[in-house]
């Protein structure tokens, strides 16, 4: 991810605490205990994390809740993009979470959970305590300290682990998490020095994006000492890799082009391939349900508008076909459907797709309304079982016509264009002829400011079936003001449901 950056603002960070924090209550729920990393996206692993984590403890189990890496930049001392949470520490770190949290500076830029970490942990701007945890860090493997968070028995103290960026979270780059860039030149700058360090994680972070999958597909054919030798022959800044030719350097390496590349480093990743070699059915099922859960969670809560600009539905698209790529490479066969969280499933979808057995009818389907602006909606995509590939293939040429100068409706503006409905009003009314013989309405979408009754339609289902949900849908307002007005309690009362719903 590199254009539009839509996680660049403010408020993005506090979203991914609380989306972590969402993540390890899920797995304490599900009885999980296994060590956890969280790690950004751009970061590619080249050696075993587990080391962090005894680095960081003792013979009877690891010793903190939270471990984080630390750099020299007094103005930015810690990176998000390497955290970790030890087995049996969950509680333990949504606390920690929670009180960084408290302390999230809203009005900052888009590194304030970085700026929040680190304020809390008391070494932002404050060189003195900074070296001496990175002196610790460096020459013990770890500098811990006791941190005050809120427990259910009231105050109480954490800890959390800072560990040596140069090992555990490097990059090099004049937007670096790892070393000042006022002191880029003491980095680590050569393959030798890289060893030395056991540098186990190589960040990508800001222009050397460009070159992550070229990175990541150099280690897997080469191990890491190739990703090394790469990684310290890359260009260190923008202007570097404004003048760099990917496309060449790939050629050089491989003899193939760049977007074959990314194709090959996708299908090798290191999810797909842990998964595939062990057939574990219940992790990858837990796998994919801790990833709903997770999305759940960032989707419900108030949020300011993030998603609603030009780029959300490009990446969106790109999600989805990175998800079916890794179904593909799980050995994973069912039917998919990608669905907005403010719309309720009210009857099965599976009459929707082929029979079991059956070969498919479709590579992809999304929903059709008269709407000659916006014919399309993205709230409901499916994908048969077996046509992964050409779903992908399908995205992919809907991406090639997307409108990046466009609203946030962009992907639906692509979806309808892509289709030849998008203000066609003969073709749309002749497509929506055929699908109109019968409804059976399936899934009610409760868009805008429908959101606020989507529980309420969910208990009115579960309570009373189709039926039920039809009958408090036909009755909701349909617009901003009616909403304005609406007591969702009062109407969970007028039907007989108990307000504690």
């Amino acid at each position: 991810m590199d254009t539009a950056r839509p996680g660049r603002n403010a408020w993005a960070n506090y979203y991914q605490f609380r989306a972590q924090q969402a993540f390890l209550r899920r797995l304490e729920r599900a009885g999980q205990s296994r060590d956890v990393v969280f790690l950004d996206m751009d970061a590619l692993v080249v050696a075993p994390l587990a080391p962090a984590f005894a680095a960081a403890g003792d013979a009877e189990g690891p010793s903190f809740d939270l471990a984080l890496t630390l750099s020299d930049a007094t103005d930015m001392p810690i990176n998000m993009g390497v955290q970790l949470v030890p087995r049996g520490r969950y509680q333990q770190a949504m606390a920690v979470l929670d009180a960084v949290c408290e302390v999230y500076p809203f009005n900052e830029s888009f590194i304030a959970g970085q700026l929040a970490l680190a304020s809390y942990l008391g070494v932002l701007n404050n060189e003195t305590a900074l070296l001496r945890h990175l002196d610790a860090a460096i020459s013990g493997g770890r500098s811990c300290l006791a941190v005050p968070v809120r427990g259910s028995g009231g105050s109480s103290t954490g800890t959390v682990c800072l560990l040596p960026c140069l090992r555990w979270n490097y990059c090099h780059d004049d937007q670096s998490c790892c070393t000042s860039p006022a002191r880029l030149p003491l980095g680590l700058t050569s393959r030798a020095q890289l060893e030395r360090a056991g540098t186990a994680v190589l960040h990508q972070v800001g222009p050397r994006k460009k070159a992550l999958d070229l990175l990541a597909a150099s280690f897997i054919s080469g191990g890491r000492s190739a990703a090394y030798d790469l990684f310290v022959g890359l260009p260190h800044n923008e202007t570097g890799f404004a003048a760099f030719d990917l496309d060449r350097a790939v050629r050089n390496k491989f003899g193939k082009g760049e977007a074959e590349l990314i194709g090959m480093a996708s299908a090798a990743s290191p999810l797909a391939t842990h998964f595939a070699d062990h057939k574990w059915k219940s992790a990858k099922e837990s796998v994919l349900s801790m990833a709903t859960a997770v999305r759940r969670a960032m989707m419900r809560t108030s949020w300011p508008g993030w998603a609603a600009i030009p780029y959300a539905n490009y990446y969106q698209f790109r999600a989805q076909q990175a998800y079916l790529r890794h179904l593909q490479q799980l050995g994973v066969h069912a039917d998919v459907v990608f669905l907005d969280m403010d719309a309720l499933v009210v009857a099965p979808m599976a009459p929707l797709f082929a029979p079991v057995g059956a070969a498919s009818t479709f590579d992809f389907a999304v929903t059709l309304s008269d709407a000659v602006d916006m014919p399309i909606n993205m709230g409901v995509q499916m994908v048969s079982r077996g046509r992964y590939q050409q779903a992908v293939a399908v995205l992919e040429a809907v991406c090639e016509r997307y409108p990046f100068n466009e609203s946030f409706i962009a992907g639906q503006v692509a979806l309808g264009t892509y289709l030849g409905v998008h203000g066609r009003e003969g073709a749309l009314l002749g497509h929506l002829e055929a699908v109109l013989e019968r409804a059976g309405v399936v899934v009610l979408h409760q868009v805008g400011p429908r959101k606020k009754a989507l529980d309420l339609l969910a208990v009115a289902f579960l309570a009373g079936g189709r039926s039920a949900a039809y009958d408090v849908f036909s009755r909701l307002p349909h617009n901003e003001q009616g909403f304005a007005g609406f007591d969702a309690a009062g109407a969970a009362a007028a039907i007989g449901l108990s307000p504690v719903w």
